[in-house]
């Protein structure tokens, strides 16, 4: 026997923020920047080094008596493709008795799931840079992982 369970997610929105000034002259440092069009790449131009036009984001001047123009979950993450098989075979030994093999591939394909990029602008070298995995709802690790069970029944 054989089956699968595949499940696809599109990319997480997420915002550029910014810290170190006070644009609004209120004592609060950071916040949001100024936009000036969308940020978001075509797929095609988007890569892990560049995945969103830092470009069209600005960190606001500090004191000029308001806060930043872009609003929140204005830009979208890498999304999430996870593939799971298993395998089963069974063996008759007699009559009533029976060996059973199981074998789950958790992420069998070992695609990554790549988390949100780096989205500070004061950070200039990892701004827009994607850094890190993120893991799977029921693992706790983001690479393949295979599971096999003997099972004897009788």
């Amino acid at each position: 026997d054989m089956g699968a369970m595949l499940y696809f997610q599109s990319g997480q929105l997420f915002h550029p923020v910014f810290s170190g000034v006070d644009p609004s002259g209120t004592g609060i440092t950071g916040g949001r920047p100024d936009r000036f069009r969308n940020g978001n790449l075509p797929p095609a131009q988007r890569t892990l080094d560049r995945w969103f036009d830092i470009g069209a984001f600005a960190i606001p001047a500090e004191n000029r008596g308001s806060f930043g123009t872009s609003a929140r979950n204005v830009l979208e993450g890498p999304g999430l493709k996870v593939h799971h098989l298993n395998l089963m075979k069974r063996f008759r030994i007699k009559d009533r008795t029976e060996l059973q093999l199981f074998f789950n591939f958790f992420k069998a394909f070992n695609h990554p799931g790549f988390a949100v990029p780096q989205s500070d602008l004061s950070d200039p070298l990892s701004v827009g840079r994607v850094t890190s995995t993120r893991f799977t709802l029921e693992q706790k690790s983001s690479s393949r992982t295979v599971l096999a069970q003997v099972r004897l029944q009788f």
